[in-house]
């Protein structure tokens, strides 16, 4: 390799290409997602209308989008821009001439930076500026502009004074990471160490053993950190309650929609009477919801403007569930009209089984390293011991021994699973949505969704982009030590005063481990429904209170 201190060597070339490739690929996908989400009577609603976004709230989407992505693959980009072997040179930046020359941890505040921008500023006011327009529309036919930009910064400024004067206030009060370090002095110290030539070594156990007599002192250092990274800190710290929830339904449910997909995939030639008994299916759900509603209506006006809650909460999930149905209906319709469905369909539906076994693969080893190296360090935690050992380094020593050999393997590797987490929290934020208990507010639906909810959801998507590089970071401490992650997350927000009983007791881990278990049971017990059976349960129960109100009356009026 070549270079010099203030230039980039040929590894760094190579990454920033590499990097580009990476980023063009992940816009296009969120073309292709964004398009079969949007609203369909939307004006730009086609995929080239966001590979190349003209509308504002369309660029504020896909640089959203981009910038959540962007977050996750610093982490491969900060482990291939170290030292070529995990024991070579201690840290990597512009200086060490060894590495990539890359100063990856200029680039991890930059980008942070921006999340946190968008998050507080330009997502909100385009919320507003967006919602602001609606209103004008069915008032003002001239539709000002000016308008709606003094609407949407009047709320705006609101929400990012408040942002500001919290962190501002927490950040005089709570700036410290309390750093554990141990210290071991020995006596025969010739026996253990040899002379220093730059390379990490790590003390084990084995070699304290060997040491003879010891003394072990464990100190506490507490050291400030700036207010970027403190920032950073209450972006991830925040970002952890959306991203349990989210990873935990998103890495079951990405392999049991991929094979659903394949289930329900056509794989011969579309025979006509199919299609036309699946349409008076949804036609006979559709008039029985409509028959429950006129009955919803009958009992709200018996009962002096009072309704049961729940059946309401029941009726409203039924008719989501019923859109979703119609929604896959006309995509089918739109995929296979003019084509050879004999040779599409059967592709199609083995492209979702081949990705739906790599997923349900990938899923499987994410909670097998879970639960050999994070779980059983947050269970000594919990006990009141908070320097546990995993019970395998797992996935760390298989990403490692690609760096004796081929090291770009074990870069490709991180790169994978960590990307692939990305893609379980999107589809969890796109199966829970905005809720508020069960009720969903701004819910993710195929070619129904307006602009303002899927901003409000790719929000939700950046709010997890700290927290996303923070479980890595935890998940692969062994692999990605000595970079600019490792002392970010593992070192500075892992040991900061607030957030510190978080993370050493492992809450968060419990939580996520929770919420998983929760989706695995769903999924194989609700996953897939009978067309039908909703409405049905629906009508029978409302028919029944209806006649319930009809005896009372009649009881009422003899006895009156």
């Amino acid at each position: 390799m070549s270079g010099t201190g203030d230039t980039l060597t040929d590894v760094g070339s190579y990454l920033v290409v590499a990097s580009v490739i990476s980023v063009l690929f992940a816009h296009y996908c969120n073309a292709v997602l964004m398009s079969r989400y949007i609203d369909k009577f939307e004006e730009h609603s086609k995929m080239i209308h966001f590979l190349v976004p003209r509308r504002l709230t369309h660029v504020i989407i896909m640089l959203g989008l981009l910038l959540a992505e962007t977050s996750v693959l610093l982490i491969p980009l900060d482990v291939a821009n170290r030292s070529s072997s995990v024991y070579g040179n201690i840290g990597c930046s512009t200086w060490n001439t060894s590495c990539g020359g890359i100063d990856v941890g200029t680039m991890w505040q930059v980008i942070y930076w921006t999340i946190a921008i968008f998050i507080i500023a330009v997502i909100p006011f385009t919320i507003f500026y967006y919602e602001s327009y609606e209103y004008e529309a069915g008032s003002d036919k001239e539709g000002s502009c000016w308008k709606q930009v003094k609407s949407a910064l009047c709320y705006q400024m609101i929400v990012t004074v408040m942002c500001f004067i919290f962190l501002f206030v927490t950040y005089a009060t709570t700036n410290e990471s309390l750093i554990p370090i141990t210290t071991i002095d020995v006596k025969n110290r010739d026996s253990i160490w040899t002379s220093y030539n730059m390379q990490v070594t790590e003390v084990n156990d084995n070699m304290v053993a060997t040491a003879g007599e010891h003394v072990s002192t464990l100190t506490v250092i507490p050291v400030p950190v700036t207010f970027s990274v403190y920032m950073i800190a209450c972006m991830s710290f925040l970002g952890w309650f959306f991203f349990v929830i989210f990873a935990g339904v998103g890495l079951i449910a990405v392999p049991t929609d991929l094979i659903n997909a394949y289930i329900e995939m056509p794989k011969e030639k579309i025979d006509v009477s199919e299609m036309e008994r699946k349409k008076k299916s949804l036609k006979q759900r559709a008039k029985e919801l409509k028959e429950s509603g006129e009955l919803l209506k009958k009992q709200y006006r018996r009962n002096g403007n009072k309704i049961d809650k729940k059946l309401i909460n029941k009726y409203k999930n039924a008719v989501f569930d019923l859109e979703k149905d119609s929604d896959k209906m006309d995509l089918v319709q739109e995929l296979y009209e003019g084509a050879d469905a004999s040779i599409f369909s059967a592709l199609m539906a083995y492209v979702y089984l081949f990705a739906g076994m790599i997923s349900v693969l990938i899923t499987f080893f994410w909670i097998l390293h879970i639960c050999l190296y994070i779980l059983p360090v947050a269970v000594e935690a919990s006990q009141g011991r908070p320097d546990g050992v995993p019970l395998s380094p797992f996935l760390n020593a298989y990403f490692a021994m690609y760096d004796r050999s081929i090291p770009l393997f074990g870069t490709l590797s991180i790169l994978i699973f960590s990307f692939y987490l990305q893609m379980a929290v999107m589809k969890g934020n796109f199966r829970v949505g905005t809720r508020i208990f069960i009720i969903q507010i701004h819910p993710m639906r195929v070619g129904r969704t307006l602009p303002n909810s899927i901003l409000v959801n790719v929000s939700l998507i950046l709010a997890t982009a700290p927290a996303i590089s923070q479980f890595c970071s935890q998940a692969f401490a062994e692999y990605i030590r000595m970079t600019d992650a490792d002392l970010l997350f593992g070192t500075q927000i892992k040991y900061l005063k607030f957030f510190k009983p978080f993370f050493d007791y492992g809450i968060f881990t419990f939580v996520f481990l929770g919420f998983t278990v929760l989706s695995f049971l769903y999924f194989i017990t609700c996953g897939r429904k009978v067309e039908g059976i909703d409405e049905r349960k629906m009508l029978k129960v409302l028919q029944g209170i209806s006649d319930d109100n009809e005896k009372k009356k009649k009881k009422w009026f003899w006895q009156k």
